[in-house]
């Protein structure tokens, strides 16, 4: 991915780093590319649980829980700059 504009904008973040309140791009997760709101809408983490596993669950607003493996990198909207 080379779109500096979106780079500005966008971090990719591991999934264990992840806050609630943050918002997740779908069209670039590996699960999620395909929602019926991953074109238009970002997702808003309510919770990020890390399993034993090595796994990461990720519960989204009005989606539903993923699990992602703990490696796995997600595209987060950046925080405003103060």
């Amino acid at each position: 991915m080379s779109d500096p504009n979106y780079e500005n904008e966008h971090e990719k973040v591991k999934v264990g780093d992840l806050c609630e309140g943050d918002k997740v791009d779908l069209a670039r997760d590996p699960y999620l590319d395909n929602h019926p709101t991953a074109e238009f809408e970002y997702a808003e983490v309510c919770y990020v649980t890390v399993e034993g596993t090595g796994i990461v669950a990720v519960g989204y607003e009005g989606i539903d829980e993923v699990g992602y493996d703990k490696d796995q990198e997600l595209w987060r909207v950046k925080a405003p700059a103060n």
